[in-house]
């Protein structure tokens, strides 16, 4: 997989700046969702960290539902569980930035999407 910043790069005069905002939206802005190229990914980097938080869809639109607590079941709303703050420098991070799910890396999808969630991607 290519480097997530390159493929951010991929829009237009977008430029995130790591505010988390995306992150911080799951089941409010947008749903996000794996697909079997995730899942094989994370099995062969061995990371069972990530796996905890998929699980089988069953909707008919998409495989497995991410991130889903482990010790409830419930999908996640709110700030997503890799999502992590650093309040003495400001701004966030992402604990799986080396492996994102493809969702995450294709999100915003366009000047549309950043503005509809307050992204300043775009600024």
């Amino acid at each position: 997989m290519q480097d997530m910043d390159q493929i951010i790069m991929r829009l237009d005069g977008f430029n995130c700046k790591r505010c988390g905002i995306c992150c911080s939206l799951l089941g409010i802005e947008h749903e996000l969702y794996v697909d079997e190229e995730d899942v094989r990914r994370w099995e062969r980097e061995g990371r069972d960290d990530i796996l905890a938080w998929v699980a089988r869809a069953v909707y008919h639109d998409r495989e497995y539902d991410f991130p889903v607590d482990p010790n409830t079941g419930d999908e996640v709303v709110g700030d997503c569980p890799f999502l992590e703050r650093d309040a003495e420098r400001g701004g966030t991070r992402c604990l799986i930035h080396d492996t994102p799910p493809r969702d995450c890396v294709a999100f915003p999808a366009s000047r549309e999407d950043a503005a509809r969630i307050g992204c300043p991607g775009y600024e």
